[in-house]
């Protein structure tokens, strides 16, 4: 794997897990979660009065959040392509499929990964990798070593600025921690229950 794609990438420290993403560094003290507590690493939780249109029962992993806006991925809508018909030269994805980014941009594809392959400075099993942009996800996939947990996306949420906030104010959204747990659910048509079931 080519150290300079590795090092191109910023880091996101928050609270019990690690994301590096091309666009954004922050470092986030742990603290309690409320209605306004939106930073990346966490999720979003789509409020049940939310029924009926295209975020209707979504969970969103917060990839960016800054001053700009925000950017997204949701990580309980799998499609019906299998990653080795969309990667056919990567074999070894065959048992994942595509997941349901969000509505902007369908084809650019992100990817979230978390194991030991990482390299050194991130080689931590509480620690996940985030990369958005095709090219650079499949660069990712072509010496991926083995081991390694993924999950592969196709387009992302956005947000313009102060726009998040807003519908978080309005009820529309929940924020709850980000949960490699969550993120790599082997069913993850149930998470949006499983989250709201919570006391």
């Amino acid at each position: 794997m080519r150290t300079s794609l590795w090092r191109s990438l910023c880091r996101l420290t928050l609270p019990g897990l690690l994301l590096l993403a091309s666009q954004a560094q922050a470092s986030i003290a742990a603290q309690p979660l409320s209605g306004a507590a939106v930073a990346a690493g966490r999720l979003l939780v789509a409020s049940p009065a939310m029924a009926g249109g295209y975020f209707a029962h979504t969970v969103i992993l917060l990839t960016r959040h800054d001053r700009h806006g925000s950017l997204g991925v949701i990580i309980n809508r799998p499609t019906s392509l299998p990653l080795a018909v969309l990667l056919p030269e990567h074999r070894r994805l065959a048992p994942l499929f595509l997941l349901e980014g969000g509505p902007l941009q369908p084809t650019l594809l992100s990817l979230v990964l978390a194991g030991r392959g990482l390299p050194d400075d991130f080689d931590d099993p509480g620690r996940l990798l985030f990369v958005s942009g095709t090219a650079e996800v499949l660069k990712i996939l072509h010496g991926l070593p083995p081991g390694m947990t993924l999950r592969v996306y196709g387009g992302y949420c956005g947000w313009g600025p102060g726009q998040l906030q807003a519908e978080i104010r309005q009820g529309a959204w929940r924020v709850v921690e980000g949960d490699a747990a969550l993120l790599f659910s082997s069913h993850p048509r149930l998470l949006w229950q499983r989250i709201v079931s919570r006391p």
